[in-house]
């Protein structure tokens, strides 16, 4: 049995597990000075409001954190629940053993504590999609690199196909986006139409938590696209090694356009409620903007991790 597959948080995938964690909702306002306030933004500190006139977005300080579990002492129960499972998660160790291990480990306190809860109140929880989501995210990420590297571990010593390991990636792939467009749903409030100086404007009203909630779904959900595109483009540099003919490649090259367009897509959702950079990595991805639809991952991530590390 190799050694070494090594699975690690970056600050990038911290934020996104850690960042549902903020218990101080009014934690967005103490962000802008007057002189930071983008000319987009209305902030009313009195109504503890921030109205996004350019989206809709209004993020409402005064709305609980969660739609459908309003009692704040279950909301900071299960905030503790989800804080015990991801502290286990970062102290993943390089073995995938200890990975594997700890992974399930998390995601059965997030499901058995939150998703099972008897009262009812943790599937109505939006929080605990998205985190879920992550972790079965990296569960796939650990499946994929000791499979296609030949490493075994005993869940993984079945020997697989190409087709058929793409095949048992997909299902996976849709119960994470299942998990995570149920956060979505979970979260996200009804249109509200409003009227402003005569004009009708579609406005979303919700929470900073709930804000934060739809920005990450949608940021994951791009990020699933993101590595749908990268595992087909590995698989097209290997038939471009065999010479293959051109019209053998060209359904797997529908397929990675086909993701990178989705991702740019959610990449724009995530910026629509409230992370701006998100926005300004859907233009870097957008394969429209390219001639080949290839994707330079190692770049975004180097990015994000500028951005997050400045």
């Amino acid at each position: 049995m190799a050694s070494a597959t090594k699975v690690t948080l970056d600050s990038h995938d911290k934020l996104v597990l850690c960042t549902l964690f903020d218990k101080e909702m009014g934690g967005v306002a103490s962000k802008y000075s007057e002189a930071d306030i983008p000319r987009d933004l209305f902030f009313d500190e009195d109504k503890k409001i921030i109205f996004n006139y350019k989206t809709g977005v209004m993020i409402d300080m005064n709305l609980p954190p969660e739609r459908y579990v309003e009692d704040a002492n279950i909301v900071e129960a299960y905030l503790r629940i989800e804080v015990e499972a991801i502290s286990i998660v970062d102290l993943i160790s390089p073995t995938e053993r200890d990975a594997l291990v700890k992974l399930q480990s998390s995601k059965s306190i997030l499901e058995t504590r939150i998703l099972n809860d008897p009262s009812g109140k943790g599937q109505k929880y939006a929080s605990v999609y998205n985190n879920v989501a992550q972790i079965e995210r990296y569960l796939l990420l650990l499946f994929e690199s000791t499979t296609l590297v030949g490493d075994t571990i005993p869940e993984l010593e079945e020997s697989y196909t190409a087709a058929t390991l793409l095949n048992v990636i997909s299902l996976r792939e849709k119960h994470i986006t299942s998990l995570l467009y149920k956060a979505i749903e979970l979260a996200l409030p009804e249109q509200e139409v409003q009227s402003n100086t005569g004009l009708n404007q579609v406005t979303y009203k919700l929470s900073a938590r709930g804000a934060r909630i739809l920005s990450a779904a949608y940021g994951q959900l791009a990020a699933v696209y993101l590595d749908r595109a990268a595992r087909f483009e590995r698989l097209a540099a290997g038939y471009r090694a065999q010479n293959l003919a051109p019209e053998t490649l060209k359904p797997i090259l529908d397929i990675i356009f086909s993701a990178e367009v989705s991702a740019s897509n959610l990449m724009n959702q995530a910026a629509f409620f409230g992370d701006e950079f998100t926005g300004l990595l859907a233009l870097k991805v957008n394969p429209y903007a390219k001639l080949c639809g290839s994707i330079v991952k190692d770049s975004i991530v180097d990015s994000v991790n500028k951005h997050i590390n400045q």
